[in-house]
């Protein structure tokens, strides 16, 4: 859709490895023309962190709106295909938003995105939440790695990234990382247009923003280009073309992304010996070949209603998958689960001896967010005529063209691989003495990456075809 006005587009990019850490997320600094500075994974520091109180009431708003985000888009999207989301980019990119946004269209992206705290105690909530993930990333990434990129050639390289994505899994030895967590947000500013000061400094105090000129007006397909590669870079080539062609014209004036790549070592790997061909059941009952992974041992386990849980923990201090698999069909499982039934399935388990078979699995995922979210009640924000974003440039002009999430996984025998972009265009028991369990996942199972510290919903998804 075109707006005769001036837009913003927000993108968002989730990428996750979950399973196998075959690759790794290239340095945030690895490109000096595409990528912001080094303050991206600087802690900030507030003279008043949240209470404990705030810092809860702050993870269960956030765990409510992935939710039913989740579910609503379920309700429009085909029930046998793979979904991949990050509640946790998609909250961050809306409550950048939230921070232009005036009078009611800041009421409905309030309410809509289940945020409960004002605005300056939101963005602390943010910047604290952001800081505990980045201290805890055992980061080993490749610092010195020189990618530079001529803007007068970005062009071809946006033609070529499909090509090149596998090129760059090969830049980091996947011995050199257990453990890596980054997120990355960047405004991309028409430079023709001013913005307001105060919005650009509440950006920078909490969310390490750099602020980035493109011209958009004269040269559109050039910036597209840009914005394409930082996204290559900052998802490790997974995700090679973030912006459609034809998104961005002389109405362009904010794009705002946030990328989150997550990569990680399962604390207890699969055994490849173990590994064996079988076949997965999707919902239409046909079948497809996939390579099971098994692990025959003592596991965190639970069952809740008929549903079977495992905790897969990574070697990530507090971070774990969750792999759920439903008594009866998927769908019917998503559609009765509930905040207060997702937190029973992802706490108190048990170490159990059982047996876990679990299919290695990759996918991408691409969701427009914009008919959700209006579903959600965020009505103003889409609607030019109504849209009041006069906090980012003191005009009531801009209104959110379009949001754009899309996102990767990867999960093996080893850890896994994760991402999500979005663009605005437990504790574990001891050992219970009941009877070994038996899980395979050989039909479609839903999954989480959660911070049980935090309690941050990272990633959640659904696999309804591994292959």
């Amino acid at each position: 859709m075109k707006l005769t006005q001036p837009a913003l587009l927000i993108v968002l990019v989730s990428i996750s490895a979950f399973a196998a850490c075959t690759s790794a997320p290239r340095s945030p600094n690895s490109s000096p023309n595409s990528s912001p500075t080094a303050t991206e994974n600087t802690p900030i520091t507030h003279n008043e962190p949240l209470t404990e109180v705030q810092a809860e009431t702050f993870a269960h708003d956030n765990l409510s709106f992935g939710l039913d985000l989740y579910k609503t888009i379920l309700a429009d999207a085909n029930t046998d295909a793979n979904l991949l989301i990050s509640p946790y980019s998609i909250s961050t990119t809306l409550a950048i938003a939230y921070a232009g946004a005036r009078e009611e269209t800041a009421t409905q992206i309030l309410k809509g995105a289940r945020f409960s705290r004002s605005q300056d105690h939101l963005h602390q909530a943010f910047a604290d939440l952001q800081n505990s993930l980045i201290m805890r990333s055992s980061n080993a990434l490749d610092d010195e790695h020189d990618d530079e990129h001529d803007d007068e050639h970005d062009d071809e390289h946006d033609d070529e990234h499909d090509d090149k994505a596998g090129e760059a899994h090969d830049a980091i030895d996947p011995e050199d990382i257990r453990f890596s967590l980054n997120t990355v947000n960047i405004p991309w500013l028409d430079k023709s247009h001013t913005f307001r000061p105060a919005f650009l400094e509440l950006l920078a105090k909490n969310y390490r923003i750099t602020p980035q000129q493109l011209d958009f007006a004269n040269a559109p397909d050039a910036a597209r280009a840009h914005i394409n590669r930082w996204a290559f870079d900052h998802t490790n080539g997974t995700i090679p073309k973030l912006i459609p062609e034809e998104s961005i014209d002389e109405n362009t004036r904010f794009i705002l992304t946030n990328a989150i790549t997550f990569n990680a070592r399962w604390s207890e790997m699969f055994h490849k010996e173990y590994t064996t061909p079988s076949v997965f059941y999707r919902s239409d009952n046909s079948t497809v070949d996939v390579q099971m992974m098994q692990q025959d041992e003592e596991i965190p386990y639970k069952s809740l209603n008929g549903h079977q849980a495992v905790e897969l923990s990574y070697q990530a201090d507090s971070i774990s998958m969750f792999l759920i698999l439903p008594r009866n069909d998927l769908g019917s499982f998503e559609n009765e689960l509930t905040p207060q039934m997702l937190e029973q399935l992802t706490s108190d388990f048990d170490y159990r001896p059982g047996k876990l078979a679990l299919p290695r699995f990759s996918y991408h995922s691409e969701t427009n967010l914009k008919s959700a979210l209006t579903k959600l009640g965020m009505t103003d924000a889409f609607d030019p005529p109504k849209a009041n974003f006069s906090g980012i440039d003191g005009t009531q002009s801009l209104a959110i063209d379009d949001i754009i999430h899309k996102s990767y996984i990867s999960v093996d025998e080893e850890g896994t691989e994760a991402s999500a972009i979005t663009v605005i265009t437990g504790g574990v028991g001891s050992m219970s003495p009941e009877e070994p369990f038996e899980m395979i996942l050989n039909r479609p199972f839903f999954y989480v990456i959660y911070d049980s510290q935090t309690k941050t919903l990272l990633f959640m998804g659904r696999v309804a075809d591994p292959t």
